[in-house]
């Protein structure tokens, strides 16, 4: 069984579970209660919800790993379960069935909330995360783009399921000229997917900095192997830069005078740990080192989705 929960990334699924959780309870729901209005979707209905994307992603990391097994043996070798302790024909059918269950749910889900067309989201992930792991994961920055867009999926689609709760006419704008409530949760579930977008494909580089040794056996055409480590150094850089500036543009209009806890919380669990990254990836050129600029990075991400309790205290 440990095994097995190596193999689909178990600390990944759960955080996926805690973001999706934390998108509904601390910032979704708060907001409808905040405007008379209730959660489109049950709480089953819901649990659903993150049951197929948990099986989706599961099957996702399994058939990456299929088809990365000589690859991880360079760059990872003490964690290669594939061919060790799992053999890779159970792999691919615990894929197709997790694939399978995750489709199905999805589509399940879809049509409880009257919106059937959402459905289509989970076949869709489905094969591009299979496409990716064939092919697209070796080009130069299509993987990363892949991934991180896949990723900033997880908050957003919390969202689009209550998307039937709002009318045409409450959509745009109320009556009172403020904010509508689609708008207004629109607005911060989009900072949160915009965050997950970014931390992600930072994230994706790095990690393809510490895998450098088997990515360029192979034939990889990944960031770091194409532009080299100085160059690439930089592009996380720039990054790390636009996602500092956007954070403090969001803190200068939205939070400075009205809002000082958020002002605070970004500053120094979100801001300051990014200069730190900015600092200390330049000091990175072995694989332990980059290692660590991943993990400082997921930390981000981690600090990034607890924002969501700032949410719900202040509503």
């Amino acid at each position: 069984m440990r095994n097995f929960f190596g193999l689909i990334r178990f600390p990944n699924l759960l955080m996926i579970v805690f973001t999706q959780l934390l998108m509904r309870y601390a910032v979704i729901i708060p907001m409808l209660e905040m405007n008379n209005l209730k959660a489109q979707q049950s709480t089953f209905e819901f649990l659903l919800l993150i049951i197929s994307t948990v099986f989706i992603a599961a099957a996702g990391y399994i058939i990456n790993d299929y088809f990365d097994v000589k690859i991880d043996r360079i760059n990872k070798p003490k964690k290669v379960v594939l061919d060790k302790q799992i053999n890779r024909k159970i792999a691919m059918i615990w894929h197709f069935v997790l694939t399978i269950l995750g489709i199905f749910l999805g589509f399940y889900v879809s049509w409880k909330a009257d919106f059937l067309s959402l459905g289509f989201i989970f076949p869709f992930c489905s094969l591009l995360l299979w496409v990716y792991s064939i092919n697209y994961k070796r080009q130069l920055f299509t993987g990363n783009l892949i991934v991180s867009l896949l990723t900033a999926l997880v908050p957003f689609i919390v969202f689009l399921y209550e998307i039937p709760n709002f009318e045409i006419s409450s959509i745009i704008i109320n009556t009172s000229m403020h904010l509508s409530p689609f708008l207004h949760i629109f607005l911060y579930i989009t900072i949160f997917t915009v965050f997950a977008f970014l931390t992600s494909i930072i994230r994706e580089i790095i990690k393809d900095s510490e895998d450098m040794e088997g990515d360029k056996a192979y034939g990889c055409k990944t960031v770091p192997i194409v532009l080299g480590l100085n160059k690439t150094k930089i592009l996380i850089s720039v990054l790390a830069a636009i996602m500092i500036s956007i954070l403090g543009f969001i803190q200068y209009r939205l939070m400075y005078w009205e809002d000082k806890i958020s002002f605070f919380y970004i500053l120094i669990f979100i801001q300051i740990p990014l200069a730190y990254l900015l600092y200390y990836i330049w000091k990175a050129y072995e694989k332990k080192q980059f290692k660590k600029a991943s993990l400082i990075t997921k930390l981000i991400m981690l600090t990034g989705i607890l924002y969501a309790f700032v949410i719900y205290f202040k509503f």
